[in-house]
């Protein structure tokens, strides 16, 4: 009898040690489990949910936080309450969301109040790598997902997911993946959350799916750099470096490169085999190897052991030319009514990791867009001109204003983070279209804003590189022009902050989208525009290299 008095003394006890706390502190309440924290601010649903310390969910600019229902305008204000491990939040007009936290999972129900069909939704975090199904198949985030149970993957953490819910990828911001739990009109639905840990098996299934060069490592040889269609900075007119990286997973004596095309003047280029500096140890290599600027390149390697070839491998179309970043509003991304390409078939788009021919839709972008672009006519152009591979890495994203783009902000960020992966003196120019969204702000305001921006990414970046700055206000052809915007980037100019780009709102509605009666631009406005930076560019470009 004594023991098993003891025996429920101790599950009472444990219990206790991992019963969930709720503090409340100005409104917003904070939960802590036994492996989890959640965060609901006032007027907000769900914005946190850390696992062991890592974060499972991410929150957009366009709304109020992750997770908020969605038949109407979001930003509407959640009136919330507690009730014993229950944080009941209400928003009038479409529905209650009550998070019922347990020390080890967290239920939600959520009842539509309103008229109409009602979904409430919950957004993940950008850096899950894979998600489980119920059979145990992994697969990538980007997977659309219906009703059942899901184990998500980040790390050695996890989150498992079961109920009335379905997942899907939401592509229009730049790839998220969000739980879309359905209610219809006077009824309930429901879900639970499960904070999990990760097994060692699943994160190395996981990790094929975000890390594929990680996965590739089993190969022969194992190539980081260069890959397909990748563009390097050119350092001169007539010379710049690839950059070889990667590693041999095989005995070897010895390890060679050739590079093969033509150069920008169309001369012959062959090096022969020449040898690749490799880590006897390791297998790795990391080596920049002085290239003519030219392309398409083709790239072999070659891997020996006592004069025989163990391994080979080829890339083709790696190029030396010219990269420029482009970011902005919707004007800087693919947001034309219609796609375009390129007749050259020498211009990529590339998000930092992968690299594509430079037909629309440019990948990278932070609005997730596919329509047309300026960029391909642009890419076109410029190898007219120059003769050597163009790459474009497009980050911007549609409706943003000056404020969104703050230093510090989602946009700053994912706009930095293409900057550091292209490298100190990685590209030639950051091309900036944005003003349409600011068109009432003053025009000091709008210049200290963007002067801040442009001198902390430099700041962050290590290195001055140069931006051009849009003449851009166009909304209609009844409001083809504003003056404060227009008076904001050309101080910019004046000042030297940026250099000049292009008055686009001389291309009013003869080169606009549906008919004339849209702010983006037709297939018509889309060359116009680009042949607006090449008259920008192509003087600058020339002052850099002869």
């Amino acid at each position: 009898m004594k023991k098993i008095l003891l025996a429920l003394l101790a599950v009472c006890l444990c219990s206790c040690l991992w019963a969930q706390e709720i503090t409340e502190s100005y409104g917003t309440f904070t939960v802590t489990g036994k492996n989890y924290r959640a965060v609901i601010p006032a007027g907000r649903m769900l914005t946190g949910l850390q696992i062991n310390g890592a974060e499972f969910l991410q929150s957009i600019d366009q709304f109020p936080g992750t997770s908020f229902f969605n038949n109407g305008d979001p930003m509407d204000k959640s009136l919330n309450r507690r009730e014993g491990n229950d944080i009941i939040c209400t928003v009038e007009g479409y529905g209650t969301a009550a998070f019922r936290f347990g020390p080890d999972s967290i239920e939600i129900e959520a009842e539509n109040t309103g008229k109409v069909s009602e979904n409430l939704f919950i957004v993940f975090n950008k850096k899950l790598q894979a998600v489980f199904d119920h059979d145990g198949k992994c697969r990538p985030v980007s997977s659309e997902l219906e009703k059942g149970e899901y184990k998500w993957i980040l790390g050695q953490n996890a989150l498992v997911t079961k109920g009335d819910a379905r997942h899907w990828y939401w592509i229009l911001f730049s790839g998220l993946e969000l739980i879309q739990l359905p209610v219809e009109p006077g009824q309930k639905s429901r879900m639970t959350l499960i904070p999990s840990a990760s097994t060692s098996k699943e994160r190395q299934a996981a990790a094929e799916f975000a890390y594929p060069a990680i996965a590739a490592d089993s190969e022969d040889i194992a190539l980081y750099s260069p890959v397909q269609y990748q563009v390097f900075q050119r350092k001169t007119k007539s010379e710049g470096e690839i950059f070889f990286s990667g590693r041999i997973n095989v005995d070897r004596d010895k390890v060679f490169y050739r590079i093969t095309g033509k150069d920008h003047r169309g001369k012959k280029v062959s090096t022969g085999y020449k040898p690749l500096k490799v880590n006897a140890a390791s297998g790795v290599f990391d080596e920049f190897v002085k290239t003519p600027a030219g392309g398409w390149y083709t790239i072999d390697i070659r891997v020996e052991k006592d004069n025989k070839a163990v391994a080979e491998k080829t890339v083709e179309n790696v190029g030396v030319g010219e990269i420029l970043v482009g970011a902005g509003q919707s004007n800087s991304t693919n947001s034309g009514q219609f796609q375009t390409k390129q007749t050259s078939g020498m211009g990529v788009s590339t998000d930092g990791v992968n690299w594509k021919p430079c037909d629309d839709p440019m990948i990278g972008v932070h609005d997730g867009s596919g329509g047309g672009s300026y960029y391909p006519a642009l890419a076109d152009l410029l190898y007219k001109e120059f003769n050597v591979p163009i790459a474009i890495a497009s980050t911007g994203h549609g409706g943003t204003t000056i404020e969104q783009w703050e230093v510090g902000g989602e946009l700053f960020e994912w706009f930095m983070t293409r900057v550091k992966q292209l490298g100190k003196n990685g590209f030639r120019a950051v091309l900036w279209h944005q003003g349409e969204s600011n068109f009432e702000t003053p025009t000091g305001d709008y210049v200290l804003y963007m002067t801040a921006i442009i001198k902390t990414s430099c700041y962050e970046a290590g290195w001055r590189f140069p931006w051009f700055v849009a003449k851009v206000s166009y909304h209609n052809a009844d409001h083809p022009s504003w003056p404060r915007i227009r008076a904001a980037h050309q101080r910019l100019w004046d000042l030297g902050v940026a250099l000049e780009g292009p008055d686009t709102d001389v291309l009013g509605s003869e080169y606009r989208d549906y008919e004339g009666a849209g702010i983006h631009f037709s297939p018509k406005g889309l060359q116009a525009h680009a042949e607006l930076w090449a008259e920008k560019l192509i003087p600058y470009i020339h002052s850099c290299i002869d």
